[in-house]
């Protein structure tokens, strides 16, 4: 269906601006005209307008957590200062700090709230929003403290941000080393070990094992170079699978979650956003049922994730919340005994907010130690492979003398 971008004064006398779908100029009129607005100036806006390839909307992936917190914060703030929706939408679009991917769904989702939509409804057919914050706008629509809500998601989508920012860049240097040591083991295995291996099966000795190896490693690369990506194309479409997900991610979570220190640095992670989640849903007069499915779709683990969906379907025959969650054998203890407190005290979604500040607070330690250790750590372990590598080759070649003179 044609698109048509337009202006117009509204009953107010405010010009505004916007884009709508018709099937013709005069329908798009006549639809700005029903909607008390007084078009100025209407054209039909073009698909074929080019975007680059890195810009373009890839539909179903969802937005970062860092466009998330921007986008929230935004409109918190444009809400709290009172301003209609579409406005504020409007004024959204054109945020700088907004990559063009946002302003193209901020736009699209204006286009839902000006020809009537709830922001809730639009925001929950847009797949680049998780599920809970449609939930939460809804839920802060009906109460009439959508300002309130949306100041509260963006909080926690700012700490969200912010954790996932402060360990990848912990991580930049750790991921330049073992960069920089494959490059090294790239370079000995293409270029010095072809050049020395004829001179040990001249002299009919066997070279050394690394050398060995590295040879094997550098044969297979050259004869199966094109079979590599391919295959490492199709194990990155088997991971996004959902029978791929289902058969083999839980297993693997589960057991990921019973290593010693991953598997805690999980649990507190998962625990703190279960907490939180369940927190800003219970407070906005969400229904309980609704908060734990809601709540479980925003778990990366999969362990995790099923257990806490069939926490809520036992909810849904009459079971207890607390009883219910403590069969699933994955939550600690703290959060049980807390909820348990909150639930017989009527105050579940402040319990849960004071366990979500725990372990949140708790995972943020754990993962600074972390990524303190790892650079370290990970230089000793690269250096002493580099290294063995090096001298292994490094005596290979000083040995050809000594085959020279056989």
């Amino acid at each position: 269906m044609p698109r048509f971008r337009y202006k117009a004064y509204d009953a107010r006398g405010v010009l505004s601006s916007g884009e709508i779908s018709a099937g013709s100029r005069s329908g798009a009129l006549d639809m700005i005209s029903r909607r008390s607005e007084i078009p100025i100036e209407i054209s039909e806006h073009r698909s074929d307008d080019y975007v680059a390839w890195w810009q373009r909307d890839l539909g179903g992936a969802a937005l970062p957590s860092s466009q998330l917190a921007l986008f929230t914060r935004e409109l918190a703030s444009l809400v709290k200062a009172e301003l209609p929706i579409d406005e504020c939408l409007r004024i959204l679009t054109m945020q700088p700090l907004a990559q063009p991917r946002l302003r193209r769904i901020t736009a699209s989702l204006l286009e839902r709230v000006t020809e009537g939509e709830q922001l809730s409804g639009a925001l929950a057919a847009h797949p680049a929003f998780p599920p809970y914050i449609s939930r939460l706008v809804s839920a802060g629509e009906a109460s009439g403290s959508l300002a309130s809500v949306l100041d509260q998601l963006a909080s926690y989508l700012e700490r969200l941000s912010e954790t996932r920012a402060r360990v990848v860049s912990a991580l930049v240097y750790p991921a330049v080393l073992v960069v920089a040591s494959l490059a090294v083991i790239a370079v000995i295995g293409t270029v010095l070990l072809p050049a020395i291996l004829p001179i040990f099966e001249d002299a009919r000795v066997e070279p050394p094992f690394v050398v060995r190896a590295l040879s094997t490693v550098g044969e297979a690369v050259s004869a199966y170079w094109v079979v590599l990506p391919l295959a490492i194309i199709a194990l990155v479409l088997a991971f996004g699978s959902q029978r791929f997900k289902s058969a083999v991610r839980e297993p693997v979570d589960r057991a990921l979650l019973r290593t010693p220190i991953l598997g805690s640095l999980i649990t507190q992670r998962e625990t703190g956003r279960f907490a939180r989640i369940l927190s800003l849903l219970l407070g906005s007069g969400v229904p309980m049922l609704e908060t734990l499915r809601v709540s479980a779709t925003t778990l990366s683990n999969f362990a995790f994730q099923a257990a806490m969906s069939q926490a809520a379907d036992r909810v849904k025959e009459g079971n207890g919340v607390t009883v219910t969650l403590s069969r699933s054998g994955l939550l600690p203890d703290l959060f049980l005994r807390l909820a348990a407190v909150g639930e017989q005290s009527g105050q579940l979604d402040t319990m849960l907010l004071r366990v979500a500040e725990i372990y949140e607070s708790a995972f943020t330690r754990q993962v600074d130690r972390l990524t303190v250790m790892v650079t370290p750590v990970l230089t000793l372990i690269i250096g002493g492979v580099v290294g063995a590598i090096v001298v292994s080759v490094l005596s290979a070649v000083l040995s050809i003398n000594d085959l020279a003179l056989q």
